[in-house]
């Protein structure tokens, strides 16, 4: 038994598109389009966006630090679709680092929302100079959705964290966000009863004002150490 089917492949052309960066308090960003074809009839969509496009600017309103992924398709159907990427920014901090828990929580001021951004929005956490990205075809989620951090996290170079050390330099950075967090995570059972609170590179911010401090208070089982913190 046979069967006739039409397929149509939208036709693909050379193009250049480019939603730019901008800050999330900006309410609009630019749009840069090339090669498209004339009767190419431009539309947009941004998944968690509210947003508007008059000419090549974006507009929004209500939007969350972080990255976005979009598509600009052809009403018609005649071309092929194009995937776009950027990030809107911001300068605060919204996580903190509990020494006792061993996970990420929200820092103060911050919001549940803002906590829960800044987590779904991480891209790549680095463990003693080795990056982990956490998510792709050899992605290894190392923060979980509730802040905690997967001590036994394996990757293809095995073990982010080595059972060969208690201490690790740690940072995390996310899309969307300028600072990224950097602390020492501890596994030895002397800390267990410590409070280490992790410094955002550059200083602590403050999630509402994005201000920062030049260094950060560590204490570790009683004792005070001094250390400095810190798409298109």
């Amino acid at each position: 038994m046979t069967y006739d089917v039409d397929i149509y492949i939208p036709k693909k052309f050379e193009y250049t598109a480019e939603i730019a960066n901008a800050a999330v308090t900006a309410d609009s960003t630019n749009i840069t389009l090339a090669g498209f074809p004339e009767d190419y009839d431009v539309q947009y969509d941004i998944a968690g966006l509210d947003f508007t496009v008059d000419g090549s600017t974006l507009n929004f309103k209500n939007a969350a630090a972080g990255g976005y992924n979009g598509t600009i398709s052809d009403k018609s159907g005649v071309y092929q679709d194009i995937p776009v990427s950027f990030e809107l920014t911001t300068d605060a901090m919204p996580v903190q680092y509990d020494a006792t828990a061993k996970a990420l929580t929200a820092a103060d001021g911050a919001s549940a929302d803002e906590f829960a951004g800044f987590i779904k929005n991480i891209s790549t956490v680095t463990v003693d100079g080795t990056d982990y990205a956490a998510a792709g075809k050899h992605g290894l989620k190392i923060v979980g959705d509730d802040g905690s951090i997967d001590l036994s996290a394996e990757g293809r170079g095995g073990k982010a964290f080595s059972d060969d050390k208690t201490e690790f330099e740690v940072s995390v950075k996310a899309a969307g966000y300028t600072q990224e967090l950097k602390f020492t995570l501890s596994t030895a059972s002397a800390n267990a009863g410590g409070d280490v609170s992790g410094a955002a590179a550059g200083g602590n911010s403050n999630p509402k004002t994005g201000v920062t401090t030049a260094f950060a208070a560590f204490v570790i089982s009683g004792a005070a150490v001094i250390a400095s913190g810190k798409r298109k």
